[in-house]
């Protein structure tokens, strides 16, 4: 097992056909949420899916369960979470909330990121 270094994403994300970010997560990765992935943190309540992106950055988005608390952290905080909990999201799957833009936009503006 090993770590990986990441971000949070700035942006919303319709939920997907299972409800939730987090039941998405749980589907794909076939196992169940039972803590953060932060590794500085072991919250076991109110997880959510947290969409976060590689640093430096890969050209993918990544979900990983997140308690509410870190998942609202500010955006261009790094931080640590254990690579076997992440998950690939397709961007197919990646529906932007109306009104937050479009994708293409959006990942035009996070290959700026370092």
């Amino acid at each position: 097992m090993g770590k990986m270094k990441v971000r949070n994403v700035e942006g919303h994300f319709e939920n997907p056909s299972q409800g939730s970010w987090i039941a998405y997560w749980e589907e794909k990765a076939e196992k169940k949420a039972v803590e953060c992935n932060d590794v500085t943190c072991h919250e076991t309540n109110d997880l959510v899916g947290g969409h976060v992106l590689k640093v430096p950055f890969d050209g993918a988005v990544y979900l990983t369960p997140l308690c509410r608390d870190r998942n609202d952290w500010h955006k261009t905080d790094i931080y640590e979470v254990d690579d076997v909990n992440v998950i690939s999201v397709p961007f197919a799957d990646l529906k932007m909330v109306p009104g937050s833009g479009t994708l293409e936009k959006w990942l035009e503006a996070i290959k700026l990121m370092k």
